[in-house]
């Protein structure tokens, strides 16, 4: 649930109790409780709105009021439509993303991503199919490529097309390369498209201060590591502050793996994984990229209270493995055949059928679990 619905239950507690103690208050009598009491009129007739609205959708798509709680707020535009309006805009929506639940995906990401839910404030419900159109050509994908990039990337869809074209442009422009390179970061990392263009220019600017990195060279590396792009300047600082202790060139160190910013313990100030010292961990890392693949992407995720690392690798043969980094074999209580060896090291891993975002983050989450219950 929106912890906006808690703000808006709330509310009118704090507006009662405001009219009950200027109530006797002849110079707030007249100048403020009028004011005072609409907002009262005004709150209690949307609650009763969002009462008869959520009973409407109780009854016919069965969504619970938790659920409804959760994928829209008490500001959405969908209390202002008429009950008509509202069950043919359900029943055009869910026909048009496949079922409710996938509906319900797309209507919470537009909370989040604009607080609103922009499907109930077009005019006309059919913008969907022009933004559907627009952003099936506009990167080239197939009907279902395209629906599943919208349920999952919501913000594409429910930013006009004018606008996702001049910053697909302005990406391009700051980071030097061709609107085609913008486009694939759009659909492989999109999350990493979300910032500000000038929060991307103040980025490359910190990333090539901090670590004493080419403004060029550091462009390059935000290109092919994305998911750089959105992280903040302070984490670059906690990264170099880390290093520093284990490297004496730090430069060279994050130019030739940047991917290492993902790999660290920033509670624990120190370097991820069951390594006894920094060397084996870079050494951990040149063993994946010498005798495996090129690491393309890195997570960490904590699971019972123990931080886990992961490489996206991509082969020479192009097949995709997400690889458990930094285990030592000692600690891991089954013998798995899916795994590579290296010393005391075992590295643990899952063939992937894709390397987008979204799918890699969803499946790291199923393997976090397996794994986890194999580690000591």
């Amino acid at each position: 649930m929106f912890f906006a619905w808690k703000l808006f239950d709330e509310e009118i507690d704090k507006l009662l109790e405001r009219k009950s103690k200027y109530s006797g208050d002849d110079f707030y009598n007249k100048y403020f409780l009028n004011d005072l009491q609409k907002k009262i009129e005004k709150h209690f007739f949307l609650e009763q709105r969002v009462n008869e609205v959520f009973n409407l959708l109780q009854s016919q798509f069965k969504l619970s009021e938790e659920t409804l709680k959760s994928i829209f707020l008490p500001n959405s535009s969908l209390f202002k439509l008429s009950n008509k309006e509202i069950m043919l805009r359900f029943r055009y929506y869910i026909d048009f993303f496949g079922n409710i639940d996938l509906l319900c995906k797309v209507i919470k990401n537009s909370s989040v991503i604009y607080r609103k839910n922009i499907l109930f404030s077009w005019k006309d419900m059919h913008q969907a199919q022009k933004q559907f159109d627009w952003l099936k050509d506009f990167f080239n994908l197939n009907e279902n490529e395209t629906r599943l990039f919208i349920i999952y990337n919501t913000y594409f869809f429910v930013t006009e097309p004018k606008k996702l074209e001049e910053k697909v442009n302005d990406y391009a422009r700051v980071l030097g390369v061709g609107i085609d390179v913008i486009k694939h970061i759009c659909l492989f990392s999109p999350i990493r498209f979300y910032s500000i263009v000038e929060s991307l220019e103040e980025n490359i600017n910190g990333f090539s201060k901090i670590f004493d990195i080419d403004i060029s060279k550091t462009k390059e590396i935000f290109v092919k590591y994305p998911f750089i792009i959105d992280r903040q300047i302070t984490t670059f600082r906690y990264c170099f502050n880390i290093l520093k202790k284990y490297s004496k060139n730090i430069s060279l160190l994050m130019t030739e793996n940047p991917f290492i910013i993902n790999l660290l313990d920033y509670e624990g100030k120190k370097y991820n994984g069951d390594f006894d010292t920094f060397e084996e961990f870079i050494e951990s890392i040149e063993f994946i990229e010498q005798n495996i693949g090129t690491i393309i992407r890195t997570y960490t995720y904590v699971c019972y209270s123990k931080l886990y690392s992961f490489c996206i690798v991509k082969k020479n043969n192009d097949v995709i493995e997400c690889i458990i980094f930094g285990l030592k074999s000692d600690k891991f209580n089954t013998k798995v055949s899916n795994s590579y060896a290296y010393r005391k090291w075992i590295f643990p891993y899952y063939t992937l059928k894709s390397c987008r975002e979204i799918y890699v983050e969803e499946r790291i989450k199923e393997i976090l679990l397996d794994i986890s219950a194999q580690v000591e």
